[in-house]
């Protein structure tokens, strides 16, 4: 079996082997009591109940994705097209002056609506899902808009892209700044993209 992942950095930890794929994924098994997620092998579409290895999945987090069902939001009330419209617009505004930007890339002004999820530092889902305004984006990070405060270090965010198709990314919370009450204006910087 092809192994992408240095033996050396995993230690002890049950890690998930995708045999289609004949890869180790940046996955481990739980242990007794620990949330798991559901996983998608990137490669050949088999689902897996693990844990993401922090350390391995920002490295290799694009042989792997999670299931589509962490992004459900059906029942999450919609934001009108006004209010989307209008709190776009102040993020946009309120963006960085040249001299302060910390992005390397340059940021692409599009308001669309996306749906996103919390994870806390060991990369484990916290929450459910909710619908976001998505204000800019770079190939280091994102603008985010949201009705309220995030509580933990990371969001994984799922944008569409066109025919259907989709891209997750785990971002690190870099900022959460007041825009217009009630929503916050959130920017955090991508750790990884995974896998389509």
């Amino acid at each position: 079996m092809e192994s992408v992942l240095d033996s050396t950095d995993v230690g002890s930890l049950p890690q998930i082997d995708c045999v289609n794929c004949v890869k180790t994924l940046p996955l481990r098994i739980s242990r007794d009591l620990e949330h798991t997620s559901v996983w998608i092998c990137a490669g050949c579409g088999v689902s897996f109940v693990g844990l993401a290895h922090p350390e391995l999945l920002e490295h290799h987090g694009r042989l792997v994705r999670l299931h589509d069902q962490y992004f459900d939001v059906s029942g999450v009330p919609d934001i009108p097209a006004h209010i989307r419209r209008h709190i776009a617009s102040q993020a946009s505004r309120s963006s960085l002056p040249a001299h302060l930007e910390k992005r390397r890339s340059e940021r692409v002004y599009n308001s669309m609506m996306i749906e996103a999820v919390e994870m806390d530092g060991d990369f484990v889902l916290r929450g459910k899902a909710m619908k976001v305004i998505l204000s800019d984006i770079s190939r280091e990070g994102a603008g985010l808009a949201l009705p309220h405060e995030i509580t933990h270090e990371y969001l994984v965010i799922k944008i569409p892209v066109g025919g259907g198709s989709t891209i997750q990314a785990i971002g690190r919370i870099c900022r959460q700044r007041e825009l217009s009450s009630p929503f916050l204006e959130v920017g955090c910087e991508f750790v990884t993209r995974l896998g389509n």
